[in-house]
């Protein structure tokens, strides 16, 4: 994962020390998320998985709210996105609220604040029908699953994506396919 990191975001080319953390306490059933640290620098790096298409993510929509979040000072800073879903901001040290911490007035005033803020951001809306994407999961010919992403030399076409899927039972390998450095030094 390091070599595909160094290899495909700009901001990682040169770091002189690298480092990749698992964020297990984040579950998500296409996207697998690190903490990565550049240089003593923090980054939260995702890499969303090809069954995300199937479950009605749309990339371009999501790194186009990410970039007003940020705008409007309700998110960090989008430091790298590819149409894949391959995202680097910066990382964001955090807690969740305890039943008792999300009970307490100020915090659910600060919270109805950021809402009200989130959803007075400009930009376009996609449509939102739960019935919509049941039909279009329905629809769909091939089922969504969780693939893991691994650098691999089963990698044929041009796409981070598809430079980065192994079957499931695949192992991570320690270096990335040639597939992979030809797309990401173009």
């Amino acid at each position: 994962m390091e070599a595909v990191l160094r290899a495909c975001v700009p901001l990682f080319a040169e770091a002189k020390a690298l480092t990749l953390t698992p964020l297990t306490e984040a579950i998500s059933r296409n996207n697998t998320n690190y903490k990565v640290l550049a240089d003593g620098t923090a980054y939260w790096v995702r890499f969303g998985a090809a069954s995300a298409h199937f479950l009605g993510v749309r990339r371009d929509e999501e790194q186009a709210a990410l970039r007003a979040a940020a705008a409007a000072g309700l998110a960090p800073e989008l430091c790298f996105a590819s149409p894949e879903g391959l995202l680097v901001m910066p990382f964001v040290e955090g807690w969740h609220w305890t039943p008792d911490e999300a009970q307490r007035p100020e915090n659910i005033a600060r919270l109805a604040q950021t809402l009200r803020r989130l959803h007075a951001l400009p930009g376009d809306t996609a449509p939102c029908s739960v019935y919509e994407r049941i039909e279009r999961l329905i629809d769909s010919s091939v089922p969504p699953t969780r693939v893991p992403l691994w650098a691999s030399a089963t990698a044929t076409s041009g796409s981070i994506t598809s430079l980065m899927m192994a079957p499931s039972s695949s192992a991570p390998t320690a270096t990335p396919s040639p597939a992979i450095w030809r797309f990401c030094t173009k």
